[in-house]
């Protein structure tokens, strides 16, 4: 999650992991189909199931989503062997595929909300969260986000709804951060980052 307070200077930005994002589904899929797909195409797997309240009572309790700022997480967390744990509590409760993947989608969605409640809501009262990346094409994983951050009067859109492009986010964020190397202009943002100064990232390799 990027925070982006409205006509503000660069300190008062500040970012930072909410959880396993799309790394738990992308997981469990890829174990389920024996490694045919990669990801739940559309939610269609999740569409089919109703998200365990048991299941995601525990999973919310991770010390990580309790952590301070500035925090950021990865497969180091939510890899192979929280991956291992989730198909163990399957088999043990008898939860069909369908119903884990709705419950880690739900889990997705619900550690964005609480983060926001937890780390951003007070300073800075939202009105938009912009999604984007593979997330913002998975249906089911909007429709909880909107469920859970609607009644704190946030509008969830994705960058799609907004005129911009999922698939070309990361390809513009490093084309930003090359042109500022270029200009010699600092292209870090120490609030997000947890650095200690503002620095012009980046080398410049001539032939």
């Amino acid at each position: 999650m990027t925070v982006l307070p409205a006509n503000c200077p660069p300190e008062d930005v500040f970012a930072f992991d909410t959880g396993p994002g799309n790394m738990l589904i992308d997981g469990l899929v890829t174990h389920m189909s024996g490694g045919k797909s990669k990801m739940d195409a559309g939610g269609a797997i999740a569409s089919r199931g109703h998200p365990s309240e048991q299941l995601l009572d525990l999973l919310i309790q991770e010390p990580y989503y309790y952590q301070s700022l500035p925090k950021s997480t990865g497969r180091e967390l939510f890899g192979s062997a929280y991956i291992a744990r989730l198909l163990a509590y399957q088999q043990k409760n008898n939860l069909s595929d369908e119903d884990l993947v709705a419950t880690v989608t739900m889990l997705t969605a619900r550690s964005i909300s609480d983060s926001y409640r937890r780390y951003v809501r007070e300073r800075y009262p939202a009105d938009m969260l912009i999604v984007g990346g593979g997330g913002s094409y998975n249906p089911v994983l909007l429709r909880y986000l909107q469920a859970e951050m609607e009644p704190l009067g946030v509008q969830v859109l994705t960058q799609e709804q907004l005129g911009q492009n999922s698939d070309a986010k990361e390809a513009v964020a490093f084309a930003l951060l090359a042109d500022y190397t270029l200009a010699r202009r600092p292209n870090n943002l120490p609030a997000a980052t947890g650095a200690s100064r503002p620095v012009v990232m980046g080398k410049i390799s001539y032939p």
